[in-house]
């Protein structure tokens, strides 16, 4: 190697820490899938959804904001917990459910991600596993829910089991904190 070419420029690498667009992607798809099946049953869940969806969608490609990505994920519960009390149907609510964990946890980790590595750095393969384990999690806490209410069933209706998918994002936001 000549000392000619370890003088040549070198592109420099401009480190962002913008949120990563996998994860990002993610998230606003997981967002949508949650605020479709969570507005199923009533126009005003399905607005209450919709409009966590774009706040997500806008704190992750737009303003760059993790508590916009929190307060986002808050306003598309709150349409699945009135969707439920408004008569959803249970798949609808789990698929709901696993949704709105998927998009709070995808979309912090698009944020976490960037501010470490960058948004240029090739993370693909991480994103795709810690994707996959969210919504492994998510299928497990959703399950777990769904088999509780369906042993103490007797009356209870569609929004006792919202109640209980309440606890269990509860729960899973615990643990990630």
């Amino acid at each position: 190697m000549s000392t000619e070419s370890l003088n040549e420029a070198v592109p420099a690498v401009e480190v962002t820490h913008s949120p990563t667009t996998l994860s990002s992607a993610a998230a606003v798809v997981a967002a949508l899938f949650g605020g479709l099946a969570g507005g199923a049953v009533s126009v005003l869940a399905l607005v209450f959804c919709l409009l966590g969806v774009v706040g997500i969608a806008g704190s992750l490609f737009g303003i760059e904001s993790r508590r916009g990505v929190s307060v986002g994920v808050a306003v598309l519960f709150f349409g699945v917990i009135l969707g439920g009390v408004l008569g959803n149907s249970e798949p609808f609510l789990i698929v709901a459910t696993i949704g709105t964990i998927l998009a709070f946890d995808l979309g912090h980790n698009a944020f976490s991600i960037g501010e470490q590595m960058s948004d240029e750095t090739p993370t693909s393969r991480g994103e795709l596993v810690h994707a996959a384990a969210s919504l492994l999690i998510g299928v497990v806490a959703s399950v777990v829910s769904y088999l509780i209410y369906l042993l103490g069933a007797n009356g209870v209706t569609t929004a006792a089991l919202t109640f209980v998918l309440l606890a269990a994002i509860a729960l899973v936001w615990t643990f990630r904190s």
